[in-house]
C-alpha cells in the first residue's frame, strides 16, 4: 500500500488480515478474504487500484516464495514421492502463476481496444487503474524484496507449525520434508474448489504425509490439527469483523488519517480527483 502513498499502520493492516481469514470461511479458497481486503484496503490507499494491486502482489510474493521454499527442499529430499515431475510440475505453476499476471497487466494495459470492455466504461476505468497500479512496482525493488523475506519467513513458521502437529501424533517427520509440504499444500488452498479449502488441504497433507511414512489415521489427524488450529485463529477476524459491524464499519481509531483518501479526510473540503491518467 505504501508504493501508492497509503499509510495504514501495521495494527490496521494485522487487523485486515485477521478478518480476511475469517471471511474465507464462507467463500471458495480465499478468493472471498482477498476480495475482502482489497475492498477495505480503499479506506487507507489513494485509489481504489493501489488497494487491488496491493492483495494482487502480496498473493503474488506468497506464491513466489512458496515455490522457491518447496523446489529447494525438494530439491534435497530423498523420498520417492519428489521426482523430477513434481519438481518440473512446481515450476510450471510458477511460471503459470507469473504468466498470469503479466497476462492480467497486458489486458488492463489494452483495455481500451477490448470491445466487452468498451460496453463497460466504469469496469474498463477499473481495470486500467489496478494495471497502472501494478505497473508501480517496478520501481520499488525495496518494498517487493522486504515482502518476499517475510513470506519466506511466514512460510518457513507455516512448516515449523506442521512440524510440531506430527510431533504431537508421535510421527517422526524430517524438517525438510515439512519444508516441502506446507508450502505446497498452501498453494492448493488458494484454488476455487471447495469452501476455505476444506477438503483439499487435508487431503492433500494426508497424500504427502503417508509418503514419509506416516500411518493413515496419524496423518488425518495432523490434517484435522491444522484445520483446528487455522479456524480458531479465524475467530480473532471475527472479533474484529463483529466489532467493525456494530460500529458501522467506520475505519479503526489507529489509522492513520493521512492515509485516507481525500474525499474522507475530516474537516477540510475537497476537489474531485482527475481520472487515472489525465
Amino acid at each position: 500500500l505504501r508504493v501508492h502513498g497509503g499509510r495504514s499502520s501495521f495494527g490496521t493492516s494485522l487487523r485486515l488480515t485477521y478478518m480476511s481469514t475469517f471471511i474465507n470461511n464462507f467463500f471458495l479458497g480465499t478468493l472471498g478474504g482477498d476480495v475482502y481486503r482489497a475492498y477495505h484496503a480503499r479506506e487507507y490507499s489513494r485509489s481504489a487500484g493501489g488497494a487491488a494491486s496491493a492483495v494482487v502482489m502480496e498473493r503474488a510474493t506468497g506464491l513466489l516464495s512458496a515455490l522457491l521454499l518447496a523446489s529447494v527442499a525438494g530439491i534435497f529430499l530423498t523420498y520417492e514421492f519428489v521426482t523430477p515431475e513434481l519438481l518440473l510440475v512446481i515450476t510450471g505453476v510458477g511460471f503459470l502463476g507469473a504468466g498470469a499476471l503479466v497476462g492480467a497487466a497486458f489486458v488492463g494495459a489494452q483495455a481500451g481496444r477490448i470491445p466487452v470492455l468498451r460496453r463497460v466504461p466504469r469496469l474498463r476505468a477499473l481495470i486500467e487503474e489496478i494495471s497502472s497500479s501494478l505497473m508501480a512496482y517496478r520501481g520499488h525493488r525495496g518494498p517487493m524484496l522486504a515482502a518476499m523475506l517475510i513470506s519466506l519467513v511466514f512460510h518457513a513458521l507455516q512448516s515449523l507449525t506442521l512440524l510440531l502437529f506430527a510431533m504431537a501424533v508421535g510421527v517422526d517427520a524430517p524438517v525438510l520434508a515439512m519444508l516441502f509440504i506446507s508450502p505446497l499444500t498452501g498453494i492448493l488452498v488458494v484454488l476455487p474448489i471447495s469452501i476455505n479449502g476444506i477438503g483439499v488441504k487435508e487431503g492433500s497433507l494426508v497424500f504427502f504425509m503417508e509418503r514419509i511414512g506416516a500411518p493413515g489415521p496419524e496423518a488425518l489427524l495432523i490434517a484435522l490439527l491444522g484445520r483446528v488450529g487455522n479456524m480458531t485463529v479465524s475467530l480473532i477476524g471475527g472479533f474484529f469483523f463483529l466489532r467493525e459491524r456494530s460500529t458501522g464499519g467506520a475505519p479503526a481509531p489507529n489509522a492513520d488519517p493521512a492515509a485516507l483518501p481525500p474525499e474522507r479526510q475530516p474537516g477540510e473540503k475537497h476537489a474531485p480527483r482527475e481520472a487515472p491518467g489525465t
